[in-house]
């Protein structure tokens, strides 16, 4: 997913839904879409938590299944792994994560929050 040509507006993030397990496209413009599956509704930040697990199991070689809101990203990869999945997050949310802001990053669903307000703003800076 590269956005450098596209506003947020018109990007959508490939998840794998948490209640069917199906994948599908979700809009990353609206604040909650319901899987096309099986009709369970899903929020943005759901959305970007199921994403953030899906390149965490790529990044790290680890298993998707394992992976919580509360799984901490130094303990499933090394801290390079950590650094690389930082910088994959900020290309596909088209997104800069502060270096300040790092060390507040320690668990899956602060950094889902992180880029949700990240996220956010964009969308509110584009209206």
């Amino acid at each position: 997913m590269n956005h450098a040509n596209h506003s947020l507006g018109d990007v959508s993030l490939n998840i794998q839904c948490d209640h069917c397990g199906k994948n599908f496209s979700y809009p990353l413009a609206a604040e909650t879409f319901v899987c096309p599956h099986c009709a369970q509704s899903m929020t943005r930040i759901q959305a970007i938590e199921s994403f953030l697990r899906t390149a965490m199991s790529a990044t790290f070689s680890y298993d998707r299944k394992l992976i919580r809101g509360s799984s901490r990203l130094n303990e499933i990869g090394d801290s390079m792994g950590t650094i690389e999945l930082l910088m994959r997050l900020e290309t596909d949310f088209g997104i800069s994560i502060d270096h300040d802001d790092i060390e507040e990053l320690e668990n899956v669903a602060a950094v889902s929050h992180y880029i949700h307000r990240k996220v956010s703003q964009k969308l509110k800076a584009a209206v």
